[in-house]
């Protein structure tokens, strides 16, 4: 039987500390790496190979209206569960 199960991200901070990430701050960098794409596909002084990567990564990547409703959908989803959303409805800027 299956109690329950926590989706969380964890790294390390330089003295060993345990850092989680929480969703509002995932939402977040997944929308500022679209702008960063956006804004390397639009840069003149790369190189043509490096503006047509990131221009070929953001034909699919989520814009940030997809991103705020996944994150409204999982936060809907997991109401009253024990799972926690991936993704957040707001960010904090």
């Amino acid at each position: 039987m299956l109690i329950g199960f926590f989706v969380t991200s964890y790294g390390f901070g330089l003295t060993g500390e345990i850092l989680m990430t929480m969703p509002s701050e995932r939402t977040r960098a997944v929308i500022h790496t679209r702008e960063f794409l956006h804004e390397i596909s639009q840069d003149a002084s790369l190189p043509d190979s490096v503006r047509r990567q990131a221009k070929h990564l953001l034909r699919h990547y989520p814009s940030r209206s997809e991103m705020l409703l996944a994150g409204r959908v999982e936060e809907r989803l997991t109401e009253e569960t024990l799972f926690e959303p991936t993704f957040s409805s707001f960010i904090e800027e």
